[in-house]
């Protein structure tokens, strides 16, 4: 059991605050030197980016990083509050060991935190576990509640240092980056084959299918999909998806045990340079006398009635008039809205 005192200058003397003390295991606080972070091993700033990363993150929920630079003080709010301290070994001070002394400031932690219920580690294994070989040893420390909800040292300790040393990080990131590439590949010729003419989608697909079973046959690449749409009447685009089962990161809490990488890729058909000309102006004999003008125009057969800001006839065209009819002398022409030749209205 743990229990707290606190000195009372009035009397000089130490009077019991807290008794029994239990530290909580579900909490969502951590307190690591942030100025470290480009000393820190992978699996360090992966726990830490976790923890950042808030209810989007694997934790699935929000943590505050609080940082006194002070370990008594530190762990005195983690045993009240829970939580985990962190002063691990990284690159400045693997040759040491660590930053803290294990005999006087290492140890004596640890041994109120586990009596309180909580852990503490080196990474690699319990830290009360270790024999000091010299007086001022130093050693690094993971330390506070022992729950996965507490994010603690039990399962960050599992993952840590051994991580490291087995290279486990590198073989789930080479995995995901092979299949990744594997299927931008694949994505970006079943987009281009998808636009050949009479090529039909689905051999396309099936074809792209076959490729990637053939590269991984099941293991690094599972419940694959690839799927294509047209975007609009020039894009078409394809997406492309797989389970990439993990072997070290799915130890990491709230992580799966694969990780869905996805791919898009878009191809497009070359655009049609349209160039809007105004046809050739005749004449027609006045004799006839059965027409007024000829235009041409075209016509938007989806578009809605009565809406004038969306004309179903544009770029209207006079290309023919009956000069000589008494039933209509009036050859003026009025541009129709959305005529090319109307600056102010184009289409």
């Amino acid at each position: 059991a743990v229990t707290v005192f606190s000195l009372d200058e009035a009397s000089a003397e130490f009077v019991m605050v807290r008794d029994k003390v239990e530290i909580p295991q579900e909490a969502a606080e951590f307190a690591i030197n942030a100025s470290r972070q480009t000393r820190w091993y992978a699996p360090t700033r992966a726990f830490v980016d976790a923890c950042l990363a808030g209810k989007s993150g694997p934790f699935g929920k929000t943590y505050n990083m609080r940082w006194c630079a002070a370990m008594v003080a530190d762990l005195h709010r983690i045993l009240c509050r829970g939580g985990v301290f962190l002063y691990p070994e990284d690159e400045d001070t693997k040759g040491k060991g660590g930053r803290l002394r294990l005999l006087y400031e290492a140890n004596p932690m640890s041994m109120i935190v586990e009596a309180a219920g909580g852990a503490s580690t080196t990474g690699t294994q319990r830290l009360l576990d270790i024999e000091p070989s010299s007086l001022h040893q130093r050693i690094g420390i993971i330390i506070g509640s022992r729950g996965e909800d507490g994010v603690v040292a039990v399962i960050f300790a599992v993952m840590a240092i051994p991580f490291i040393a087995m290279a486990g990080w590198a073989v789930d990131y080479v995995r995901l980056q092979h299949v990744q590439e594997k299927l931008q590949i694949e994505a970006d010729s079943a987009a281009l084959n998808a636009l050949i003419e009479d090529v039909d989608w689905e051999v396309v697909h099936d074809a792209a299918m076959a490729e990637i079973a053939r590269n991984y046959n099941g293991s690094w690449a599972r419940e694959v999909q690839v799927e294509g749409e047209w975007l609009n009447q020039y894009d078409f685009r394809v997406t492309a998806s797989a389970d990439v089962p993990l072997a070290f990161i799915k130890l990491l809490p709230g992580i799966g045990d694969v990780q869905r990488v996805s791919v898009a890729a878009v191809a497009q058909v070359e655009r049609p340079d349209l160039k809007w000309v105004a046809p050739e102006f005749s004449e027609l004999s006045y004799e006839a006398a059965d027409f007024n003008r000829l235009w041409l125009y075209c016509y938007w057969i989806d578009r809605p009635e009565g809406d004038p800001s969306q004309p179903k006839r544009t770029q209207m065209v006079p290309i023919a008039d009956n000069g000589g009819s008494s039933a209509n002398r009036d050859l003026r022409f009025v541009p129709d809205p959305g005529d090319p030749a109307d600056p102010d209205n184009p289409i």
